[in-house]
């Protein structure tokens, strides 16, 4: 996914080829103009999650390679940053990267009574997402009869 049109999609490919080693994914691309600044946005993910380390290590890598290979010629701010920790999973990549973790499905309507249910994320994608309960058991869910999945987050 890209948010900026031809320029997202070519710092999408600049930065990709600049992070390859870097123990990342990059999962979006935003091209934006917010408060009066054009704005590149990288969103960045991995497993265990994403620090200011694993920031700090993109933006070095992806800024020298846009100095010279990005056709965008007028001042813009380069942003990296984590998709957060409570966004839906909704990729194929995003329920591998988050394979093994505790997550939340939400249903369109109630399932045996129940609207929501917690479990370890086993197996996902845009089709049906495995779950494994604490009772042991392991469910299947198919997509479209769920509204959200997301990690559950405990401080």
């Amino acid at each position: 996914m890209a948010r900026g049109g031809r320029y997202a999609a070519e710092a999408r490919a600049i930065a990709e080829a600049a992070i390859t080693g870097i123990d990342v994914e990059l999962i979006d691309v935003r091209f934006v103009f917010e408060n009066g600044n054009h704005v590149l946005q990288l969103i960045i993910d991995r497993r265990g999650g994403v620090g200011m380390d694993h920031c700090v290590a993109v933006s070095e890598a992806v800024d020298p390679r846009l100095d010279e290979e990005f056709s965008w010629t007028r001042p813009y701010q380069l942003v990296v940053q984590s998709p957060g920790i409570d966004r839906p999973l909704t990729t194929a990549a995003d329920f591998a990267r988050h394979q093994g973790e505790r997550v939340e499905i939400a249903f369109y309507r109630a399932r045996e009574g129940r609207k929501r249910i917690e479990g370890e994320l086993l197996a996902g994608d845009e089709t049906a997402v495995r779950l494994g309960l604490d009772d042991g058991s392991e469910v299947t869910y198919p997509r479209d009869e769920i509204s959200v999945v997301r990690r559950v987050v405990v401080f």
